[in-house]
């Protein structure tokens, strides 16, 4: 068979498509960030040598600079945020990340986070892609599980706002790879010159004092939207922050007179006495049950009146019918509930117990009774352990030691959050 010699056309073509392929690769590995942040970052910039300024992009700019300076940031500070975002999204609230992470908008939120995030707007009756939304949620997260991040708003330095918001807001404190201060993976413009360049644009004329906006909270008609900071012991036991202690295994009940050291700081006040010796305050609900405990630990939490009725599968039910509200996820000073594993008739006891508190990596740290080191298993009323559970829900890992009544995979697991604040 005789070969046919490509003609010169056809070899320009052939390089031309070579070339445009090269590129593409090129632009699709600077848009392309890596995220191993269980929260939040993952960079989706695809910056350029130099900083560039779009209609679109100013626009969204100005907005996201004064709505940061309705909400109390000072000039240095929302110039400092917005370094981070630009990076991250170039203030696109539609962006998603290319590597295949998820992470979404303006700030990249993911997994646990992006969810959130889709249910507020939703119950906002705004679009989850939305500027109002994803500033909005911002001051959400500030406001419930991100308190030690609104520091950053009364700071007046560009580049400490920066790195600030960086690790406290986007939890990267533990990838350095990813904090692109300076320069971008690419050798795109980083997070400190994208926060002088709009310092410089926004910020320098402008006063620190009063900006003028208005400074009404964005989630104040919220109402469950209570500071989680209000009901912790100290800064550690924060939602969604601290390492699970070296001295806390998953899933094997700790009675409360034997909890390790380390593990304290993470237990919510107003914890109750113990039968063992542990001092706190008295049981509004006697007994060595599960129902007891929960019902005298909710209400010393969250100064709720003591109330009597159903078993353990039903106290998130009682706490809703006083006002509290359903949550899909654990949070710090929840009761739980479920119906028993697998799911069974209505006439199940089921169990119930208190969320004590959620490490950065979703581990959930429990306390309950009728576990093997509490309650009816001992033999002593009035006792109580704590637990550790994988992140919620991670299938079979939510099997409680006390017969496996955690049932998140069948959805009979329940969260409720009582109205008003805990007490410190």
């Amino acid at each position: 068979m005789q070969l046919i010699k490509p003609s010169k056309h056809i070899k320009a073509g052939i390089v031309g498509l070579i070339l445009a392929m090269f590129m593409g690769l090129i632009m699709v590995t600077t848009m392309m960030g890596s995220s191993s942040s269980p929260d939040c970052s993952g960079v989706s910039s695809a910056g350029d040598a130099s900083i560039t300024d779009s209609a679109s992009k100013n626009k969204n700019a100005k907005t996201i600079y004064d709505f940061l300076r309705s909400q109390g940031a000072t000039p240095k500070a929302a110039a400092g945020i917005m370094g981070v975002w630009d990076f991250e999204s170039s203030f696109n609230p539609k962006i998603s990340n290319l590597s295949g992470s998820g992470a979404f908008g303006l700030g990249q939120w993911m997994d646990k986070r992006k969810i959130e995030l889709q249910i507020f707007a939703a119950k906002k009756g705004l679009k989850a892609d939305s500027l109002e939304a994803q500033l909005k949620f911002t001051m959400h997260e500030l406001n419930t599980v991100l308190p030690q991040a609104k520091h950053v708003l009364k700071e007046n330095d560009v580049h400490k706002a920066t790195y600030d918001w960086l690790m406290d807001f986007e939890g990267m404190s533990q990838d350095s790879s990813q904090w692109f201060l300076e320069k971008g993976a690419a050798g795109q413009p980083g997070r400190y010159p994208r926060a002088d360049h709009w310092y410089a644009k926004f910020g320098a004329n402008d006063s620190d004092g009063d900006s003028g906006l208005p400074t009404t909270d964005a989630d104040s008609d919220d109402e469950s939207d209570s500071t989680v900071a209000d009901c912790q012991t100290d800064n550690s036991a924060v939602d969604g922050t601290g390492k699970v202690p070296k001295d806390l295994p998953y899933g094997q009940n700790i009675a409360a007179n034997k909890i390790p050291d380390d593990v304290k700081p993470f237990l919510l006040p107003n914890q109750l006495s113990d039968a063992r010796g542990v001092s706190g305050k008295g049981w509004s609900h006697p007994g060595d049950q599960c129902v007891d405990y929960s019902v005298s630990r909710i209400s010393a939490l969250w100064g709720m009146p003591s109330w009597t009725g159903g078993n353990g599968g039903d106290q998130a039910d009682r706490v809703v019918e006083q006002g509290g509200k359903k949550e899909t996820a654990p949070h710090a000073g929840d009761i739980g509930s479920s119906q028993g594993y697998p799911p069974t008739a209505s006439g199940e006891p089921g169990h119930t117990w208190i969320v004590e508190h959620v490490f950065a990596d979703g581990s959930v740290l429990l306390s309950e009774q009728n576990g093997p080191e509490s309650g009816a298993y001992i033999h002593q009323p009035q006792t109580w352990s704590i637990i550790l559970m994988h992140p919620y829900p991670d299938g079979q890992e939510w099997h409680s030691a006390n017969g496996g009544e955690y049932t998140p995979l069948s959805g009979k697991a329940t969260f409720a959050r009582p109205k008003g604040h805990m007490k410190k």
